[in-house]
């Protein structure tokens, strides 16, 4: 690549990052995934309450196996959700740290 081209490339680089707000962005991402993180906590909750509940009530041994196998699924899941919410919200604050402040916590 020419130093022309580089040149070239950082004028236009430099050019997008002033219009471009990254704290506005940072923190409308960090709010949408505050809000899926949430959703997404409240859905596997409602559906391990209704599958323990369907577990409370089985009466046929093959109900009940599934019914079991439901629930350990939906906990390992919930299980797995907290590490994916770990991560996202490490790779953000890594992303977005230059940009905004921290203190408060995700």
């Amino acid at each position: 690549v020419s130093f022309r081209s580089k040149q070239w490339y950082q004028r236009r680089v430099r050019a997008f990052a002033d219009k471009v707000d990254a704290t506005a962005n940072c923190l409308k991402f960090q709010t949408e995934l505050q809000n899926l993180h949430t959703k997404r906590a409240e859905l596997i909750s409602k559906c391990l309450e209704h599958h323990q509940n369907l577990l409370a009530s089985a009466t046929s041994p093959i109900d009940r196996r599934s019914a079991q196998r439901t629930v350990r699924t939906l906990r390992a899941e919930q299980t797995v959700e907290a590490v994916v919410n770990e991560r996202s919200c490490t790779f953000l604050k890594t992303k977005c740290n230059p940009f905004m402040d921290y203190q408060a916590g995700l």
